[in-house]
């Protein structure tokens, strides 16, 4: 899935590469998405 996300004047786009099995750190989420 890709996400647009606004952000102040600017917008990011965001790719969806998996989900979690649960919460954990920011390193664990980063590997979850790629920034387009």
């Amino acid at each position: 899935d890709v996400i647009a996300l606004p952000l102040n004047d600017a917008v990011r786009i965001v790719r969806v590469l998996a989900l979690p099995g649960r919460r954990g750190p920011p390193a664990e989420a980063r590997a979850c998405y790629e920034e387009l």
